[in-house]
């Protein structure tokens, strides 16, 4: 009950929190990796997708002070993707934002021969957008318990196994990922 044991179990707690996080990316790695996934395609709704993946993290967005803006949310935009697949895309990306952004988060969705998904935070530090999806990329690599650096590239698999394309680009102290995905069927 002394102040020092309880410090000590926080600490573990921790540490089997982060240690399980990482054997669960990897786990995410090697089925992404493998070459017998199968994506079970279908029309989702992504507004939909979106807004469930906003509200699931309303807590840590409101612990963090970041305030997500969605406009879209009302809008049925269907696409061609995974159900399960996108959340966990969505997810990520909403997962990576909480840590490293400082202020709030944007998610616009674009229509036209394809959909694109821009999902915006602001940022503190210089990304390297080359590089954001190799496997274990981190912009600061002395940050320790923030994850191995495989979030962004489970995304950049996922998404290409549901046939669409990812990219990431940075100005003005802002990182935006560009998702794209088919259209009710219509090729990008």
């Amino acid at each position: 009950k002394d102040e020092e044991t309880l410090q000590n179990i926080r600490v573990a707690l921790d540490r089997a929190r982060y240690s399980n996080k990482l054997v669960d990316d990897f786990f995410e790695v090697s089925l992404a990796d493998s070459e017998h996934y199968n994506p079970k395609m279908e029309n989702v709704n992504l507004c939909e997708v979106v807004c469930e993946e906003i509200l699931t993290n309303y807590l840590a967005f409101e612990k963090k002070g970041i305030t997500p803006l969605f406009e879209q949310a009302d809008d049925e935009v269907m696409v061609l993707a995974d159900r399960k697949l996108l959340a966990r895309v969505i997810q990520n990306l909403i997962s990576n934002g909480i840590k490293y952004s400082t202020g709030k988060m944007e998610f616009v969705i674009t229509e036209g021969e394809c959909v694109t998904l821009a999902i915006s935070n602001s940022i503190s530090e210089v990304i390297d957008t080359k590089k954001i999806f190799d496997k274990f990329y981190r912009a600061d690599a002395s940050r320790n318990g923030e994850g191995a650096g495989l979030g962004l590239y489970i995304c950049q698999k996922l998404v290409e196994e549901m046939n669409g394309k990812i990219s990431a680009s940075s100005e003005d102290e802002s990182l935006t990922i560009n998702i794209e995905f088919i259209n009710l069927g219509r090729i990008c």
